[in-house]
Order: structure tokens, then sequence, then C-alpha cells
């Protein structure tokens, strides 16, 4: 389901990584010219020889497996996968073809520096932190659940504690 929480998954040798079942939704065209036999077999199914298609008709789609590789150097992670999927060109008549979906997928971000007391990550410690807390008061679970600066599982005092102590103080 799009938007759904995968994993944890562990990572393996040099960070990779492998999910199956991926359910996603696609978006862009896809703009296709058949000639000679596909061309017959389109115009068979009442589908013209060239046209360009919405992706986003199909949604969502589940790939069979996305793998890829996590890497982290200097406070940037960077995830890389490369996609590899075959489906129909018609899902309302899959004897007509297929279509095979294939590139890679890379996206990096920096993962800002820790700033004690400060649970809404906004540079600066305050009443907005303790807003964060009370939102989250006796939460509990893992990984790090919103509130829980003190990373020990639970939203609760020693949260408090830390926003305390570090009022007022603006992050770099």
């Amino acid at each position: 389901v799009p938007g759904a929480v995968l994993g944890p998954n562990a990572l393996g040798a040099g960070g990779a990584f492998s999910f199956p079942g991926v359910t996603a939704n696609l978006f862009g065209s896809l703009t296709y010219n058949a000639t000679g036999l596909v061309c017959t077999a389109l115009q068979g199914s009442g589908l013209p020889c060239s046209a360009t298609r919405d992706l986003s008709e199909n949604n969502p789609v589940t790939f069979d497996n996305v793998a890829g590789t996590v890497t982290s150097a200097s406070r940037v992670v960077t995830l890389v996968s490369n996609i590899d999927q075959t489906t129909p060109l018609d899902p309302s008549n899959p004897s007509l073809g297929t279509v095979r979906i294939f590139g890679t997928i890379r996206g990096s971000v920096s993962v800002p520096v820790p700033c004690a007391g400060d649970a809404n990550s906004d540079g600066a410690v305050g009443l907005a932190d303790i807003a964060v807390i009370i939102q989250g008061w006796g939460n509990t679970g893992f990984p790090r659940i919103s509130g829980d600066l003190s990373e020990d599982g639970a939203v609760g005092l020693p949260d408090i504690a830390q926003v305390i102590q570090n009022w007022g103080h603006t992050c770099p």
C-alpha cells in the first residue's frame, strides 16, 4: 500500500537491502509506437499503434522486488535502488504483451546534527518542544518515537528534563 512503512529490514554487506512485494503509485507517461504484428495485435484489441499512456491510470502497482544499497558518509545518507519490472501493456488484456520498466532511483539526504532538547527539530529549544513531549506523553516503542529525546523507548520525565536543561538554546 503506498505510504505504508516497510521493515525494519536488516542491511546486508555494503548496506544492501531487499524488499519483496513493494506497492507503489506510478506517475508520468509512456509513449509507444508499434509496428508489424504488435501493431496488428493492438488494433485487434481496440488500441492504437501509437499513443501516450498516463502511467497513473494503473495505480497502484506491485513490484516483485525492490533492492538497492544505503550508504552514509559525513552525515549524508544515500539510497540507490534499481527497479526492473515487467507489466502488461494493457492490464485488462494481458495477452497483448508486456512493457518493461527499469531504471535507477538515487536519493540523498543530509542528516542534521542532533540538538539536545529540540523535540520538534526547529533549531531552538522552547515551548514548542514541550508541546511535542506532552502530545506523545506515555507513548512507547522503537525505533525512536516523536518526543523521545532520551531514546529510551518512552516519552516521559527524562525527555522533559532534557528540554528544561537546554531551555533557550539555539541549535546550529
